[in-house]
């Protein structure tokens, strides 16, 4: 398998530095400034230069190579460049440099840490907070980048309608239910909602849900959802 680093430099001037296995000329390119930059412009493979800078069938040589050329263009800090960080032969298709040989890439629960499961609270912050300052968000050379290669307008439209979606998805999913007396099968309480039986009742969310869940009675009662009911 051949890895090819290119530089892609589109008709508006923004440069991107970056890696792929597929045909460089016919590949657009990954990042997140670089594709909005195309979306931004509406640009095709076409548009865009191409030039091969390094081609390999090394991992590591590929790696070693897209730090050196990051560095020595200074593709991160440079506002002509559209790279956020270096060129590490990570990005793209990211399963041709995952070792499946680990025993622990088949773990279940390999991918706890990056959200802080088994830590406590106190922990979870501390985690939480290193992770974020690894990442200059106020850096003014990165707002620049995301600032001028984001067509705003349909990300507002984007923002607007996942809303929408949401809000819809959320009302398809919301299920009456039923508190109902065990002894003469007499419904005394019907709630729209999980949360609406929450807010009504004090009950957490929490709680109701795992006293349906384990059928569980309380005070000669049980709760339901009442499509459950036949």
């Amino acid at each position: 398998m051949i890895y090819y680093l290119y530089i892609k430099t589109s008709p508006h001037g923004l440069k991107y530095l970056g890696k792929t296995t597929k045909d460089p000329f016919k590949y657009k390119g990954s990042g997140k400034i670089w594709l909005r930059h195309i979306k931004k412009h509406n640009l095709t493979h076409k548009d865009i230069l191409t030039e091969i800078v390094f081609k390999t069938t090394n991992v590591k040589e590929l790696i070693n190579e897209g730090i050196k050329i990051s560095n020595e263009l200074d593709v991160v800090n440079s506002p002509e460049w559209a790279n956020l960080r270096p060129e590490e032969g990570d990005g793209g298709d990211t399963s041709l440099f995952i070792n499946y040989s680990n025993p622990n890439f088949h773990k279940s629960n390999r991918a706890d840490h990056l959200n802080g499961i088994g830590k406590t609270e106190e922990e979870r912050k501390k985690y939480f907070k290193e992770r974020s300052q690894k990442i200059d968000y106020y850096n003014p050379v990165r707002l620049q980048k995301i600032k001028d290669n984001t067509d705003w307008e349909s990300w507002y439209e984007s923002i607007k309608n996942r809303k929408t979606d949401y809000a819809k998805s959320h009302e398809k999913l919301k299920k009456p239910i039923l508190v109902i007396d065990i002894n003469t099968d007499k419904i005394l309480h019907e709630f729209k909602s999980l949360k609406d039986a929450s807010e009504k009742t004090g009950i957490k969310s929490e709680t109701i849900r795992k006293r349906i869940q384990y059928n569980r009675i309380i005070d000669g009662c049980k709760w339901t959802h009442k499509n459950e009911i036949k």
